[in-house]
């Protein structure tokens, strides 16, 4: 009878995940499927130059430039192979997804429904539809890919700690908002694996997480130097400079909400502080570490 039950379940589940595998699919080509046959856009053409012509020395993100040059060495300004690599990127920055959501809520369940939405987002279009975003495509997929590996592995010795800093110097390659990982590698000891409430527990807390973090802060720091002060400099253009200020934040929050919810609901500054409170309140008040983690990602 319990080998009977054991096997309906099995069963079920298997069932289950072929049903939200085909539902995703479904959905992420049903809606951007044709994304595959789209043509160059300037911004593309722009990037192809600089990638072709420029020394990877000198490039700005030389990971999404060498894979740029190697399939223009192979196709030429043949679209479609730029548009594959950008899907098979697309389809496994949805798998990295649905393990991150798995992982950090132990559900399979809510990994499912996080892939899901985000299966697909009309505002989210240049994903689809154009080959320059490959830069945010492999930053996701070497960010989270190394996010995912250090928590699965992040006490078992040095030589993970190597090749999830190789991930993350391949995503500080791809595109610089990469260099906030290391705040989010402490942020998820800090939840998952709390310090000792006292000051002995602290100290030796924090001392265990300078020796597994160092070697990802010291990238990350290079990496600013390099883009505001050194020979790759990018903040003489104001759109790539800082702005630290509350209208600056409201104000992208304003555009980022509104983009997310397809402009149905109209978000001032105050709706905008009252849904980081609803969040937060809501992830203390249940006490779940994945909201609280989730509430710290946004």
């Amino acid at each position: 009878m319990v080998r009977w039950w054991y096997h309906r379940v099995l069963l079920s589940s298997r069932r289950n995940a072929i049903l939200a595998t085909l539902a995703i699919a479904g959905i992420f080509l049903g809606f951007a499927g044709d994304g595959l046959r789209a043509y160059f856009t300037p911004d593309e053409m722009m990037n192809f130059y600089g990638a072709w012509f420029r020394p990877l020395l000198e490039s700005r993100r030389p990971v999404g430039d060498l894979i740029y040059r190697g399939i223009f060495a192979a196709a030429g300004l043949n679209p479609l192979p730029f548009r594959v690599v950008c899907y098979a990127l697309l389809a496994a920055n949805l798998g990295l997804l649905y393990a991150f959501c798995r992982r950090l809520s132990g559900s399979p369940e809510v990994g499912a429904l996080g892939c899901l939405l985000g299966a697909y987002h009309a505002h989210l279009a240049d994903l689809y539809y154009s080959s320059d975003t490959l830069y945010d495509l492999l930053y996701f997929f070497f960010y989270f890919g190394a996010l995912l590996l250090y928590i699965a592995v992040r006490t078992r010795g040095w030589y993970w700690q190597i090749l999830i800093l190789a991930l993350y110097l391949l995503a500080l390659g791809s595109k610089e908002m990469a260099v906030t990982l290391p705040v989010f590698l402490v942020l998820y000891d800090l939840i998952y694996d709390p310090p000792e409430r006292d000051w002995k527990g602290f100290l030796t807390w924090s001392g265990n997480e300078f020796k597994r973090l160092w070697l990802f802060a010291m990238p990350a720091a290079a990496l600013i130097l390099l883009k505001t002060v050194g020979p790759l400099k990018v903040t003489g253009n104001s759109d790539f400079a800082p702005h630290f200020s509350w209208e600056f934040l409201i104000n992208n929050w304003k555009h980022y909400t509104y983009d997310l919810l397809y402009g149905a609901i109209v978000f001032t500054p105050l709706r905008v502080v009252l849904l980081w409170t609803a969040l937060l309140t809501i992830a203390l008040l249940l006490r779940k570490r994945d909201l609280l983690f989730a509430a710290a990602l946004i």
